[in-house]
């Protein structure tokens, strides 16, 4: 990628990002990001209508399919900071997940299932008969599922943010209250300890203004009705991975406390491999996209 390409691109992917989130964002260098929809001619913004309502996808650069799911409480935009790196090479295909971002309300609590499948109808509608797949955390197990269940259709599988799950861990996180079930009170405390948790999520040397992208996206996720996070929970992960037919890469950040023990989870998957990512948290691709692209890069062209 040329340098004036990457500048290009990331600012542009920048507006992009503000845009699905509904609010103004800077990009690392700290300039105000321009509008990508005006400006990138590689840019296709559109929607799929599923059983669950309109699902918004956004397209970037060319080449063969690479399809990036995102975490719960997060939307597309969480892949703008890494998708210039990556649409030199790949034609880059970024889904809300139903109920996220730009994506409509789900009329119920839909199942992990149901929000592979409407994943999968977005592939569908816009023709794509085989893709790389990236998921993060909620969208890595996703990721899994679907290469599961439709292993024809998926060529390679990178898994980030994903441990060995246990019972125990499971029944921590449902009797845990998230930031959303923070009351909303006059002094705007509930902010401040919103703001306090993803600082947490964030690795200690990630630039605050990192931070506030992904914090303003789970502010604007605590007015949507559902939280995928307990859908992907009750998921039978263990049954889909035993399925799995695909070697995947695994991503660890250095500071996202949400990974354990990959270990042991790629014990069960022979063949897989695994990347550790210093001075990243949760919010890797936000905090480094560049580095973490070269990594996804240097696997999809092995």
């Amino acid at each position: 990628m040329s340098d004036r390409s990457r500048i290009d691109r990331r600012q542009l992917l920048a507006g992009l990002a503000a845009g699905a989130a509904g609010i103004s964002a800077l990009t690392a260098s700290g300039n105000a990001g321009a509008t990508h929809d005006a400006y990138d001619p590689d840019l296709k913004r559109g929607y799929t209508r599923t059983r669950f309502g309109l699902v918004h996808y956004w397209l970037s650069g060319g080449g063969p399919f690479l399809t990036l799911l995102h975490q719960a409480s997060q939307s597309s935009n969480e892949f703008a900071p890494i998708a210039p790196y990556l649409a030199d090479n790949y034609r880059v295909l970024a889904i809300d997940m139903v109920g996220h971002g730009r994506s409509d309300e789900p009329d119920h609590e839909l199942t992990a299932e149901e929000y592979m499948e409407a994943a999968m109808a977005v592939l569908d509608d816009l023709g794509i008969e085989k893709t790389h797949l990236v998921g993060h955390h909620s969208g890595a197990m996703m990721a899994m599922g679907i290469a599961a269940d439709h292993p024809e259709r998926v060529d390679k599988v990178v898994l980030s943010g994903i441990g060995k799950r246990d019972e125990e861990r499971i029944k921590a996180f449902f009797e845990t209250p998230l930031t959303r079930d923070l009351p909303v009170d006059a002094e705007g405390d509930f902010l401040a300890k919103t703001w306090s948790v993803y600082r947490s999520m964030s690795a200690p040397m990630t630039p605050p203004e990192v931070t506030f992208l992904p914090f303003m996206v789970g502010l604007e996720a605590r007015i949507r009705t559902y939280d995928a996070h307990y859908a992907i929970l009750r998921w039978n992960e263990a049954e889909a991975r035993a399925r799995l037919k695909h070697t995947v890469l695994l991503l660890e950040g250095q500071y996202d406390f949400y990974v354990n023990d990959q270990e042991a989870l790629l014990a069960e998957m022979p063949g897989s491999s695994r990347e550790y990512i210093p001075d990243c948290g949760a919010f890797m691709f936000h905090e480094k996209p560049g580095e973490i692209a070269e990594v996804i890069l240097r696997y999809l062209d092995a």
